[in-house]
């Protein structure tokens, strides 16, 4: 079952923006190393039993993952309501205004999460499996986002109109897509 792990990225982001303190990286540098091991052991492991298994293992095991997957899925809305009911989330470690960061977007975050999942998985050996499903997934959705910016741009620099600011002497709103009249 092949995985992609966003925590890389994730103590990325938290070592750059000073949430975590520098002092803590090589305790999370070990638990990470640990972690990858366990992911490319596992994924190897279940490569290995089910091509010792045959044909109707290679059948059986999508339709098993997919039963297990909507199953968690189906307690995501209980998990919710009973995280709620405990403390009303006043609890949380970490207080939103705490983690937020005029320089996190969700581009930058799957991008690290992407980079760092490469970096620490091109330290196995070449015959191992590795996550395959999500990085590829993350790679078409970093695609389709550079795409989107790319065609932004474009439009832009043909004499689009801008979602909000100044654009040729003229400004702009993001609720009046029409260029106000000048005032003489």
């Amino acid at each position: 079952m092949p995985r992609f792990v966003p925590r890389f990225g994730l103590f990325k982001i938290a070592l750059q923006s000073g949430f975590l303190p520098k002092e803590m990286l090589p305790d999370f540098r070990d638990i990470d190393v640990r972690g990858t091991r366990h992911i490319v052991f596992f994924i190897n492991w279940m490569a290995y039993t089910e091509a010792r298994q045959g044909w109707f293992a290679r059948t059986v095991l999508p339709l098993t993952s997919l039963h297990y997957y909507l199953r968690a899925m189906a307690a995501w809305p209980a998990l919710a309501r009973r995280g709620k009911e405990l403390n009303d989330g006043k609890n949380f470690a970490a207080p939103r205004s705490a983690c937020s960061s005029t320089a996190f977007n969700f581009r930058r975050f799957l991008e690290d999460c992407y980079s760092e999942n490469n970096r620490r998985m091109s330290a196995f050996e070449p015959p191992l499996l590795r996550p395959s499903f999500m990085p590829q997934l993350v790679d078409a959705a970093l695609r389709a986002l550079r795409l989107w910016n790319a065609r932004a741009n474009l439009r832009l620099g043909f004499g689009g109109v801008p979602a909000s600011g100044q654009a040729g002497g003229r400004t702009y709103r993001d609720d009046d897509r029409s260029p106000p009249s000048r005032a003489a």
